[in-house]
């Protein structure tokens, strides 16, 4: 495919780049930086809870291109190009940077799926005007390309079609190749731009059944697209996932390539879903139910971390969540305790309040789950239908009465 080039931004305010050193994150005046802050998904890779349950009647379970097809087929000619231009010009907003940025947040790491970054899709224009925001409210973006080609995973947003043990970017190298050329135009068009944090290159590869064969592709990998990309940008900080969908490092231990060899500004990152699967819901037994969730997760992390071949890079938890907050607040211990001080949740937004243990914004109500309800009979809603629903996703409702979420995010975060 052809990859969108562009003029990168040359004006900014701040001078030097967030880096690694000596295992820690250091802020670009040098003095220490604690990643703190928020995933924003469901904008440049849209996934299948965003879709209010009806994705696989959409033609594939949070899977875009399937999606758009759907669309295409059965409403009207060109109608996914213009459901997801619409999405994304209405879905986050400067004013929800301000408002979680006032709260403490610094960091807002921004999955984007292969595919926004030819001209048809337009992924460095909306990726630009979030920098902007970003640098308007002294706060970071991490780039993070959550689908590459080839599919690194067997997850619906990647491809539905896929098994469990096929991620065809792992047997083929000409996905491989493609994912080197597409970061080497990233990192190229943002070299000089220090309000990108880094550069965190696959979400969750899962190179299943693991082998030392399977992990040796992954390790190769991650070495060429080090270097190709320090071929055109020094700056900044390189993040990589361990392998297991992003929940082992023990990956980064193999003889074969050590990668702190290769490079000394980069990072790891693992993520966490695991205390929202320990049973007891909010306002049941919460004490129980936080105690329970912390002693998971501190075994957990004590496995993870045992792996670390080594001291001198950091570890970034980029992805974590909890559906309650006794669940949220077992978190938070348990990276205290093991000092995991750089962290990301999962997504400050819902479709549902009781969604989540720190779930910050509510959007879309009924007029978005109308609006994709018609699309999925292959319906075209009418105008008025189409105008209240994405301007729900534009209005989003700050959880301001709820005190527990509010002061146990700023205690956290500030």
């Amino acid at each position: 495919m052809e990859y969108q080039f562009g003029q990168p931004t040359q004006s900014y305010t701040k001078t030097g780049f967030v880096h690694a050193e000596a295992g820690e994150i250091v802020a670009p005046g040098g003095e220490p930086f604690r990643v703190k802050g928020f995933n924003l998904p469901d904008w440049l890779q849209v996934e299948d809870w965003l879709l209010a349950g009806y994705g696989s009647q959409l033609g594939g379970v949070g899977h875009e291109p399937s999606i758009r097809t759907f669309l295409d087929t059965n409403v009207e000619e060109g109608y996914g190009d213009f459901f997801y231009q619409k999405l994304r010009d209405n879905f986050y907003t400067r004013e929800d940077i301000f408002t979680l940025a006032k709260m403490g947040a610094n960091t807002f790491r921004v999955p984007v799926a292969y595919w926004m970054f030819d001209e048809r899709h337009k992924g460095l224009q909306y990726l630009d005007r979030l920098v902007a925001w970003a640098k308007e409210y002294d706060t970071y973006i991490m780039l993070d390309v959550q689908t590459v080609p080839g599919c690194q995973n067997s997850a619906s947003y990647c491809d539905p079609t896929l098994s469990v043990n096929e991620a065809p970017f792992f047997h083929d190298k000409e996905y491989r190749d493609k994912t080197l050329e597409l970061w080497i135009m990233l990192a190229k068009y943002y070299a000089h731009e220090p309000t990108i944090f880094g550069y965190n290159i696959m979400n969750e590869p899962n190179n299943y059944p693991h082998t030392p064969e399977r992990d040796s592709v992954l390790l190769n990998f991650y070495r060429d697209v080090i270097l190709a990309i320090r071929s055109v940008d020094k700056n900044h900080l390189i993040i990589l996932d361990g392998d297991n969908w992003a929940t082992k490092l023990d990956v980064f231990a193999s003889d074969e390539i050590k990668l702190e060899d290769v490079d000394d500004n980069l990072a790891y990152t693992i993520h966490n879903y695991s205390a929202s699967s320990c049973g007891v819901i909010d306002g049941l037994f919460p004490t129980f139910t936080k105690k329970r969730a912390k002693r998971i997760l501190v075994a957990e992390f004590n496995d993870i971390l045992r792996d670390l071949p080594t001291k001198q890079v950091p570890v970034i938890v980029g992805e974590y969540g909890a559906n309650c907050l006794p669940k949220q607040l077992a978190y938070h211990e348990a990276f205290m305790e093991k000092g995991l001080k750089h962290t990301l949740y999962y997504s400050p937004i819902g479709t549902d309040r009781r969604q989540g243990g720190m779930i910050l914004f509510h959007f879309g109500g009924d007029a978005w789950r109308t609006y994709v309800s018609t699309l999925s009979k292959g319906v075209k809603p009418s105008d008025a239908e189409m105008l209240d629903a994405f301007s729900s996703l534009r209005t989003k409702q700050l959880y301001i009465n709820d005190e527990k979420r509010l002061v146990d995010f700023e205690k956290f975060y500030k």
